[in-house]
């Protein structure tokens, strides 16, 4: 009986931890995403700028 939880707590440890390894996967891609998607903004914030289409401070994100 013993070597039968033994085996079970493996396969469940194991479960857990891909259930983690995909979970902090997906919190990377999401991270990922939102930083490319930041700096594109900010991209566009800096052309605005650099080309007289908005003052610095609204260019940054902030209300006009």
């Amino acid at each position: 009986m013993n070597y039968e939880k033994t085996v079970q707590t493996a396969f469940r440890e194991v479960s857990d931890a891909l259930s983690a390894h995909h979970w902090l996967g997906e919190q990377v891609r999401n991270l990922l995403a939102t930083h490319a998607a930041q700096a594109a903004d900010a991209r566009l914030a800096s052309l605005r700028y650099d080309n007289g289409g908005a003052p610095y401070v609204r260019s940054a994100g902030w209300p006009a």
